[in-house]
């Protein structure tokens, strides 16, 4: 195993197989990859709800985030590089599940890594500012997600890698992802590229002074007295005076139309609903849907209807909350079912090749929970029902439910107990000894 890295990183990957070295360290591989793509499933679940949980927020704006798992040929190269021996990979090596999270601009990055301290389960190990010669800027996080996967814990090395929108946009036109695992770059690209990474950097200060003028340029009103006038400027202090921050100018003036719909003239009517209590019944109401904050946009504008129609303002956020929830239960439905081929027989084919989408098959209804130990267990009669209950029921000769019994993926739910229904084997067992 020892001399495995020495000699692979200049073979082609069919000779690479034959050596028993590859062949050990790829065991070793597919034993990893399932657990570092669970891990990075939670943690991006996790990150997008706080993405959700800060949008239309001043202070941290998520933009997107994207997640991979490196494939064997990259860690193989790079354990070559860095000398490290083939058995040593999974331990020394600590970038091999990463996430990408690309924020909005510079000033964004601090209160994202202030959020991240606080997601269960994650724990940061220590940061490092990348500003490579040829132009590639991004924060580095070395991190430990720690998860229960397949009954046992794990803690999940993986690196998080926060980019700026003109950071990323640098890394985008220049495939800095491609130049880093190829040759040195020619001289006229690496000029092109250094130049193109100080014109995005310029940018990005100039972003961030842009931003830091306007939550500061709103000036006091004359009157927040009870009496005073609801315009544009009482309402940016009022929302300041409740959350310590400024609203953005959008959501300044989308308030102040809540405002006129909703009949509220005066600062001391505003107030009627801008209460403690009001906004602890509204979070209560949310959190049956969503288990996290709701947005202070949100507080603002209900805090208002309340202020104008009473409790009724509580049913109609309890409506928009599950209008809310649908919605996001319709996209992810159909997230998870786009890995689902075209055709019942290409599905069959996948299932026969140990490459099934199993999230799907539980999001169908195959997979279900184990009635004594909660454990995920595979229904191969549910799973065969809902397979073809997803294609319209086609004509097949197919046994699709023996199929389901007989498969051997190891990223696989355990199956069904043959002997009693709805409890996994372990279960089974341990009933039967009690009998």
């Amino acid at each position: 195993m020892e001399t495995m890295i020495d000699d692979l990183s200049n073979m082609t990957s069919e000779p690479m197989r034959k050596k028993k070295e590859f062949n050990t360290f790829r065991k070793a591989y597919d034993e990893h990859e399932p657990i570092y793509k669970a891990a990075l499933r939670e943690l991006e679940r996790r990150v997008r709800e706080l993405k959700r949980k800060n949008e239309g927020q001043a202070h941290l704006r998520i933009e997107y985030v994207t997640t991979r798992v490196k494939r064997p040929h990259s860690i193989i190269r790079k354990a070559h590089a860095r000398g490290i021996s083939g058995d040593k990979v999974f331990e020394m090596i600590e970038d091999i599940a990463g996430m990408r999270i690309v924020v909005n601009n510079i000033k964004d990055i601090e209160p994202l890594i202030g959020e991240l301290k606080d997601v269960p389960g994650l724990s940061l190990k220590g940061r490092e500012l990348h500003e490579d010669p040829d132009g590639y800027r991004a924060l580095h996080i070395k991190a430990i997600y720690s998860l229960k996967f397949a009954r046992v814990k794990h803690k999940v090395p993986c690196e998080i890698q926060v980019r700026s929108l003109m950071q990323d946009a640098w890394a985008i036109l220049t495939h800095h992802d491609v130049y880093k695992n190829e040759a040195s770059l020619p001289t006229l690209a690496r000029g092109v590229s250094r130049h193109l990474s100080r014109v995005l950097n310029a940018l990005d200060h100039i972003a961030d002074e842009f931003r830091m003028e306007m939550e500061t340029r709103v000036k006091a009103p004359n009157d927040l007295s009870p009496q005073a006038r609801l315009d544009q400027q009482g309402i940016a202090f009022l929302y300041f005076e409740i959350f310590n921050e400024w609203p953005q100018e959008y959501e300044n003036q989308y308030l102040f139309r809540v405002a006129g719909e909703t009949e509220i003239e005066t600062v001391g009517k505003a107030r009627e609903g801008l209460r403690e209590d009001v906004f602890k019944r509204l979070q209560t109401i949310h959190e049956k849907r969503f288990p996290i904050d709701m947005s202070n946009v949100e507080r603002f504008e209900y805090g208002l209807r309340y202020g104008a129609q009473g409790r009724s303002a509580f049913s109609d956020f309890r409506e928009k909350v599950e209008a809310d929830w649908a919605e996001v239960e319709t996209t992810a439905r159909g997230e998870i079912l786009s890995s689902m081929p075209e055709t019942l027989e290409e599905f069959t084919e996948m299932l026969r090749q140990n490459d099934t989408p199993w999230e799907a098959i539980q999001e169908l209804g195959g997979v279900r929970r184990c009635l004594r130990c909660g454990e995920k267990i595979l229904v191969p009669s549910a799973a065969a029902e809902a397979v073809l209950d997803y294609y319209g029921d086609p004509a097949t000769e197919v046994d699709l439910e023996s199929l389901f019994l007989n498969f051997a993926d190891p990223q696989a739910p355990e199956t069904e107990s043959v002997n009693t229904s709805g409890v996994c084997p372990y279960c089974d067992h341990m009933m039967s000894k009690n009998d």
